[in-house]
């Protein structure tokens, strides 16, 4: 793991084995591990630790945060149509992904 952080709402992992041929196998298993952490923590409050949800504020920064949080700093739920919820090529699950490869 060479990096952990907030990004879009969620936790953003940044990753790569410490061998040089890593195994299809391995890859596919940090995968799982790291796109099941980003999922739950699209669904808990970052500031209070209760159920949550994406919520947008009005100059467009993303936070995962429950109803009466959101409600205190002014934010509104993130839209399930929004064009940006979609998954990146790199397989990871994201609000927006600045993948580059």
């Amino acid at each position: 793991m060479h990096q952990i952080k907030e990004k879009f709402g969620t936790l953003c992992y940044y990753f790569w084995p410490s061998s040089d041929d890593p195994s299809p196998e391995l890859i596919d298993a940090m995968y799982a591990v790291t796109d099941s952490a980003d999922h739950v923590s699209a669904t808990i409050c970052e500031r209070c630790g209760n159920p949550g949800a994406l919520h947008q504020s009005p100059r467009v920064w993303v936070k995962t945060l429950c109803g009466s949080c959101a409600n205190e700093l002014g934010y509104n739920p993130v839209p399930s149509t929004n064009r940006f919820l979609t998954q990146c090529p790199c397989r990871t699950p994201r609000v927006v992904c600045d993948h580059t490869r």
